[in-house]
């Protein structure tokens, strides 16, 4: 009788035994399983935001011009992504739904790299029609390489001057080009007068009935009357003859290359 209690009481410590070392190795599993599953990696979605640009219908395209390969009614916008990936870190925004901002933008994600920014736009927004894009409007927030004296010399002078959204600049158009700019005239600085701080390619269009088209007919229709005297209240306070000339005959600065 002792002997049969005895070996119960063997049998029931081998147990315990074979219990107890079954769950220390099996929490050291679930440690080493937990140690070793990856973590996955959570893209942040787009941001959402008031796009500056409200994109039209084209009845018609025409292809435009040419920036960096991206050509207006041709490329897509899958072409300037990869073209952004080369010039830098863009980020995308999308508009709010329910708002009437319907382009795409591409936001620079490091504003204090001002040495990239001078040779890229920090701000991009494309309009897409038939999956191609239509209008491509750039903005640089610090200092570009762009004066209105390089596009004088590589188009000529523009087919009309008037009044930007702000005081202190100009938008100059080259409707057979498909070509805006915006430009900083106020007085004061030589190094900032006739500075290009935004470019606006669209569809190449003909210089009749320009007024009823878009972009003009987005445009101020009347002057600021600024009681600053450094900003001219002229629509136009460019000597395009003076500048040409200036340019044909002794560049004071090398013309740079369309942005």
């Amino acid at each position: 009788m002792v002997e049969k209690m005895l070996s119960m009481i063997a049998t029931l410590f081998i147990l315990c035994l074979f219990i107890m070392f079954f769950s220390v190795n099996t929490q050291e599993n679930e440690n080493m399983s937990m140690q070793i599953t990856p973590t996955s990696v959570i893209f942040p979605p787009p941001q959402f935001g008031e796009p500056e640009l409200i994109c039209p219908y084209f009845r018609e395209v025409e292809s435009g011009f040419d920036w960096r390969g991206i050509t207006i009614g041709m490329n897509t916008q899958d072409d300037l992504e990869s073209l952004l990936e080369q010039l830098g870190r863009y980020e995308l925004v999308l508009p709010i739904e329910g708002t009437l901002s319907n382009s795409i933008g591409y936001r620079w994600q490091d504003s204090r790299d001002k040495g990239i920014l001078q040779q890229a736009p920090a701000q991009l927004d494309i309009c897409v029609q038939d999956k191609k894009i239509v209008v491509l409007d750039m903005t640089w927030f610090y200092q570009s390489p762009l004066y209105i004296d390089d596009l004088l010399a590589s188009l000529g002078e523009p087919d009309i001057v008037t009044w930007s959204t702000m005081e202190s600049s100009r938008i100059a158009f080259w409707f057979e080009f498909g070509v805006a700019i915006d430009v900083f005239v106020q007085s004061g600085d030589a190094e900032s007068f006739g500075l290009v701080t935004r470019v606006i390619y669209f569809p190449t269009q003909s210089k009749e009935g320009y007024e009823s088209k878009w972009p003009f007919n987005i445009t101020r229709k009347e002057p600021f009357n600024s009681s600053d005297p450094s900003i001219p209240n002229e629509r136009n306070p460019f000597d395009f003859d003076s500048i040409i000339a200036t340019v044909t005959a002794e560049p004071t600065r090398t013309p740079t290359a369309m942005p």
